[in-house]
């Protein structure tokens, strides 16, 4: 998974690189809050994104995002549900200035692992032993939608502060989270 997010990071600069001014990174730190039954079941969670960002128009912004965010069981410290969430959306700039709020909506795919590490015992008169680590692997579509704002401290350079709504559409149901991000644009 780690390989996979700095494989996407890379692209994106190399692409980035590329371009004459239409082109961004967005980089930042999340939190991330579970909701429903996905927070009955797990603490808030932590991780990062990457964004290519190409600017379609002075106000429409075309988005790539992929990241690793990780959450730990509510009851059970070994329990740990992981994403890396491969989006594609679309960003609308509502400002001119040095402070421009946006809208921001989006669709893709959520990588999804679960890890759960139970204490093992093997019995001494079979020698079977119970317990240890139990792993599955799976893909789900999602979307999420939110806002944020970029605050310009340099030319090529944006503060960025972006919240965002976020559903997993997972087998019988579905878990949605709140991702609260800070991070930094770059512009190429």
């Amino acid at each position: 998974m780690k390989k996979l997010f700095a494989i996407i990071s890379v692209l994106l600069i190399a692409v980035s690189l590329n371009a004459q001014g239409k082109f961004a990174v967005s980089v930042n730190g999340d939190v991330a809050l579970p909701m429903g039954t996905f927070g009955d079941a797990y603490k808030m969670g932590f991780g990062g994104l990457v964004a290519g960002i190409y600017n379609a128009t002075e106000n429409i912004q075309v988005t790539l995002k992929s990241g690793y965010l990780t959450w730990t069981g509510e009851v059970n410290d070994n329990m740990k549900f992981n994403s890396v969430p491969a989006m594609v959306g679309a960003r609308y700039v509502a400002g001119k200035g040095k402070l421009k709020p946006y809208g921001a909506a989006e669709l893709g795919l959520h990588f999804l692992s679960m890890d759960i590490v139970t204490p093992s015992f093997t019995n001494p008169l079979t020698g079977q032993t119970i317990g240890g680590t139990r792993s599955e692997s799976t893909s789900e579509f999602g979307f999420g939608f939110g806002g944020g704002t970029y605050y310009e401290v340099s030319p090529k350079i944006d503060l960025e502060l972006n919240a965002q709504y976020n559903i997993i559409s997972t087998s019988g149901s579905s878990s949605g989270f709140i991702n609260i991000g800070v991070g930094a644009v770059v512009h190429f």
